[in-house]
């Protein structure tokens, strides 16, 4: 219809994607239609477009979805690091999932600007949660993602403590 468009295909039984096909107006413009983004829970997504009456060159549209029978039942394990107060989220924050099932890990940073993260747990499976700040273990946690749980959020956050010195420190410090 326009300049870019959006399409969809269905990934059959036999492992063939089907043909794309234009999904057409109201979505697809005579101008262009980019970065469809559906959410994990399939329920909403996200696109960007130039059109009448908006913003800015392009703005970002959001849609309700059909129903459809494509459910989700994936886990998202989202949270923030918060560092002690008055002081800065180290650099070197890493939240490391293993499945408990299948011995798989995975590794995710930490964003540095906000302390924010986000992690996929797909169902039926157990996962042992690992926060780490440079390389020492801070705080951990298992999760069951039971197979039936359907898309959930599971919100986490993690504060880090001040750094307490002994005393005995303070005079190691002071006489090296």
């Amino acid at each position: 219809m326009g300049d870019f468009d959006i399409f969809f295909s269905s990934l059959g039984d036999d492992g063939e994607w089907s043909k794309p096909e234009n999904i057409g107006y109201p979505l697809n413009t005579t101008d262009a239609d980019v970065f469809f983004y559906p959410t994990a829970d399939n329920n909403r997504a996200y696109y960007s477009s130039r059109k009448e009456g908006g913003l800015g060159l392009k703005d970002i549209y959001a849609i309700d979805m059909p129903d459809s029978e494509i459910g989700s039942d994936l886990s998202v394990l989202k949270g923030y690091v918060y560092p002690a107060e008055g002081e800065k989220l180290p650099e070197n924050c890493l939240v490391v999932v293993t499945n408990k099932n299948t011995g798989e890990v995975t590794e995710y940073s930490v964003r540095q600007r906000d302390g924010s993260y986000v992690a996929i747990l797909p169902p039926c499976m157990a996962y042992e949660i690992e926060y780490f700040v440079k390389d020492e273990l801070v705080e951990e946690e298992f999760i069951n993602v039971p197979c039936e749980a359907g898309y959930k959020t599971i919100d986490r956050e993690v504060f880090l403590l001040p750094v307490q010195l002994k005393k005995e420190d303070l005079s190691l410090a002071t006489e090296s």
